[in-house]
């Protein structure tokens, strides 16, 4: 939900295409692209949304497609209720792990000369 938004348009672009075309107008903040399941495209679709309000539409979300193993897969999975992705996808190191450093113990004291 965007605060202040009278309502949401999403976008959808087809495999092949450069512009993305106005697929929704309106309120619900879900919708079911059942055009899409019909018509039997092959490829895969890059959906991206935007709020409006008072003043006009905003920025267009960063699109995401629908490619099977991509971001769509990733979260959330079916009936999972809670995982957690320590990966660090800024640094490229998996991160901080509490019992791992645990089970190690403490350095030894540092030697005094």
């Amino acid at each position: 939900m965007v605060l202040g938004a009278l309502q949401y348009r999403l976008y959808r672009r087809r495999p092949g295409e450069s512009d993305s075309q106005l697929l929704y107008e309106g309120r619900e903040r879900r919708f079911l692209d059942e055009g899409f399941l019909q018509d039997g495209t092959e490829g895969d679709c890059a959906y991206s949304v935007a709020a409006v309000n008072g003043i006009g539409e905003g920025p267009r979300s960063r699109e995401r497609d629908t490619a099977a193993g991509g971001l769509i897969d990733w979260d959330p999975k079916p009936g999972e209720t809670f995982r957690r992705y320590i990966r660090s996808h800024e640094y490229g190191h998996n991160g901080f792990h509490f019992w791992d450093n645990e089970r190690k113990g403490s350095l030894p004291p540092y030697p005094q000369s």
